[in-house]
């Protein structure tokens, strides 16, 4: 069978969601969310993961549909595994600005692996939409 691009993300989809993305995590530094919202973190962070995979996805989503064919579960675990990687480039950057600038960004241990987990959940949930978006589109 020929190859086809993934259906999910289209364009519109990954615009959206990256503005969104864009929007609530400025609105939540600026407006200090952050402290007044317990959840906000967490959520931010998987839905970040999420947003950021979807990027990938349609930047990819031409090159992707022989690589799932071949490997079934190799989108979720490729997507979970970029999630981890950008969700510790921003512990990173966190570590640096609490100690290049005393920013107080990083609140302990606890949180920065509940980040972590959280950036690969939601980057998770992005990879699955994407191999079930295929998988429909492959039984028509």
């Amino acid at each position: 069978m020929k190859s086809a691009p993934i259906p999910f993300p289209n364009r519109g989809t990954t615009v959206g969601f990256v503005l969104v993305a864009g929007a609530v995590n400025v609105a939540a530094f600026a407006f200090e969310l952050f402290e007044r919202i317990a959840w906000i973190d967490k959520f931010l962070h998987a839905f970040t993961g999420f947003v950021a995979v979807l990027a990938v996805l349609y930047l990819l989503r031409h090159r992707l549909d022989r690589t799932i064919a071949r490997y079934p579960g190799f989108i979720v675990t490729a997507a979970m595994g970029f999630g981890l990687a950008i969700g510790l480039a921003w512990e990173l950057l966190e570590w640096l600005g609490d100690t290049l600038y005393g920013l107080s960004l990083m609140k302990g241990t606890t949180d920065t692996v509940m980040d972590l987990v959280m950036d690969a959940l939601g980057a998770g949930l992005a990879g699955f939409a994407a191999q079930a978006a295929w998988r429909a589109q492959r039984r028509g």
